[in-house]
């Protein structure tokens, strides 16, 4: 029984298919950084990032959805372009999304300087403020 919820649970994710429970997780209003130039987007919460199932080593894709004003980053393990970064705190690999590219500036306009950003399981919403 065990290994059938497993194996479930690991296509689930794989193929992407939405939670049955989409419920939020959980949520934060960030400044968006500079970066060389460049818009950035940097997501460090270990308990918000873990919640939503973004280990470190993890792959995961990019929406950016410019017509509505939002980036969704969903797991793909298959398809998935980025890879969930990590950093170290004594023994502890914590997981990090570092996101710095021109394609952030085509979603958010010039005069938006915060992002709300929203955990769901298997995937995070930016929203720009």
């Amino acid at each position: 029984y065990i290994s059938s919820v497993v194996h479930y649970s690991l296509l689930r994710r794989v193929t992407m298919q939405p939670a049955v429970d989409n419920q939020q997780l959980g949520s934060q209003l960030l400044k968006l950084g500079i970066h060389r130039n460049k818009r950035r987007i940097w997501l460090d919460s270990p308990a918000h990032l873990r919640a939503a199932g973004f280990l470190p080593g993890l792959r995961y894709r990019i929406e950016y959805l410019s017509g509505i004003g939002l980036i969704a980053l969903h797991i793909d393990s298959i398809h998935g372009t980025n890879k969930v970064s990590k950093k170290s705190k004594g023994w502890e690999s914590l997981p990090v999304i570092d996101i710095n590219n021109k394609r952030i500036a085509s979603v958010f306009s010039n005069d938006v300087s915060q992002i709300a950003v929203t955990y769901h399981l298997n995937s995070i919403v930016i929203k720009g403020v």
